[in-house]
């Protein structure tokens, strides 16, 4: 039996407006989402800001109530619980946050955050406690003497360290990791990641491991799921999943990935446009606007679940043999080149020809053709004459060709213009007018 069963589980967030605060839409942040959880493993659960994978962790252990699905934890459902059963279900159901600032009280000490659970569910007196606490800090990398500090005495990742002994005080069974070292340096996420595995190994915990960084997910967890605009679109092993992706969004974010071997060429998946509003998702598969891979039935139908074998789920409708088998041929205007096939929505952005804003401000096509025929006096298209000389191209040079004036011309009477003497230049700055020259004669 799993620890952790999550079916169908949905949380819509109201959207307001008006005086009077009607409610005019949903934010569908969790939309039909599906998983488990085996006693003594980890979920890494990856995607996009804003898929909704921080909702899936805080519905969990109801810090947010889901509008409407099942969680059971070890067979018991959890969403029907109130009182004093759910606050004793919550002791074995307990939350790393993403910011470790803001999620300690600035004004307890150390020792009072951590030991603030035990006290609410009752468990050991003051001596005990004080005990479990200063083991606890011991455990997570800190000092003893730290248990009297505030968190403001603290760096990032101290502070995460208190968060996670916050968690392990009261001796829980599943820990929901939500994004627990985003917000630290990367020599420190690398020892709060190994603190968790320790953890993990040593008392027998189960983890939901949010995170966007895949490195990290493919270090601690052991099975990944991928979320998209609130539903999940492919789960598997972890090695299945790196291995061999499936679905054209988890190929995309397995491309995005850093690849320490700089020798090794990537090719590199880039989606287009952005993703879409939750409060107004895409009909059909949620994804086919960005997909490489659409079809037109992915505009309408949506994908169910597909097995495909060793725990890989995936919901795409390419692996859908009645959806997909027309469409196994690619196009005759597309080259088989062994790349991803570009989307249903690009070819018709393609073939569709939208004019520019400098374009649209252009004269039409029959403006132009009228102006043709006035300038040119011909029609649009009409071949021009040919201008050529007669004959077979050769290489000789031509022979020139001397216009002479015809000589019957009439010659006008008395001096032409040719007979006429120039007249002298007038005179230059700073020079005198030439004197007439001295008459020598008689």
């Amino acid at each position: 039996m799993a620890l952790l069963e999550v079916a169908n589980l949905v949380k819509h967030f109201p959207v307001k407006k008006g005086v009077f605060s009607r409610t005019v839409g949903h934010v569908r942040a969790v939309d039909d989402v599906t998983f488990r959880i085996e006693e003594g493993k980890t979920l890494g659960l990856v995607g996009e800001s804003g898929c909704g994978k921080t909702t899936v962790g805080r519905a969990l252990l109801r810090l947010i109530e889901p509008t409407s699905g099942v969680v059971r934890f070890r067979g018991e459902e959890v969403t029907g619980l109130a009182g004093d059963r759910l606050r004793a279900m919550r002791r074995h159901m307990q939350i790393i946050f993403q910011d470790p600032y803001s999620s300690l009280n600035p004004r307890m000490t150390v020792g009072a955050i951590v030991e603030e659970g035990m006290k609410i569910h009752g468990l050991g007196n003051r001596e005990e406690r004080i005990a479990k606490v200063r083991g606890l800090l011991r455990d997570v990398g800190l000092m003893e003497e730290h248990i009297n500090r505030y968190p403001h005495e603290f760096s990032g990742g101290q502070r995460q360290r208190i968060g996670i002994a916050r968690a392990l005080a009261v001796e829980p069974q599943f820990i929901v990791c939500d994004e627990a070292v985003s917000a630290l340096d990367v020599s420190i996420q690398a020892q709060v990641v190994n603190l968790l595995m320790d953890m993990k190994r040593r008392r027998g915990l189960s983890y939901l491991f949010i995170s966007h960084d895949l490195s990290v997910v493919e270090h601690i967890s052991d099975d990944v799921a991928v979320m998209y605009l609130g539903e999940i679109v492919e789960t598997a092993p972890k090695e299945e999943m790196f291995r061999n992706p499936l679905h054209p969004y988890t190929q995309a974010l397995l491309s995005a990935g850093p690849q320490p071997d700089p020798t090794h060429k990537k090719n590199r998946i880039i989606l287009s446009g952005d993703v879409p509003s939750p409060v107004n998702p895409p009909s059909g598969c949620r994804f086919h606007p960005r997909c490489p891979k659409a079809m037109p039935e992915c505009q309408h139908m949506s994908p169910p679940a597909f097995d495909m074998g060793d725990g890989h789920v995936v919901r795409c409708l390419l692996y859908d043999p009645k959806v997909s088998a027309p469409h196994r041929t690619p196009p005759a205007d597309i080259p088989a080149s062994g790349q991803l096939y570009p989307g249903a929505a690009q070819q018709a952005a393609k073939k569709a020809h939208v004019p520019g804003p400098l374009e649209s401000r252009l004269p039409s096509k029959e403006v132009m053709d009228k102006a043709v025929r006035v300038i040119f006096g011909q029609e649009p298209g009409e071949e021009k004459p040919d201008l050529s000389l007669d004959g077979p191209p050769t290489t000789e040079s031509p022979t020139p060709v001397i216009l002479h004036p015809p000589e019957n011309l009439p010659k006008p009477e008395g001096k032409s213009l040719f007979d006429e003497e120039p007249e002298e230049p007038p005179p230059g700055p700073g020079e005198e007018p030439p004197k007439a020259p001295k008459d020598w004669g008689g």
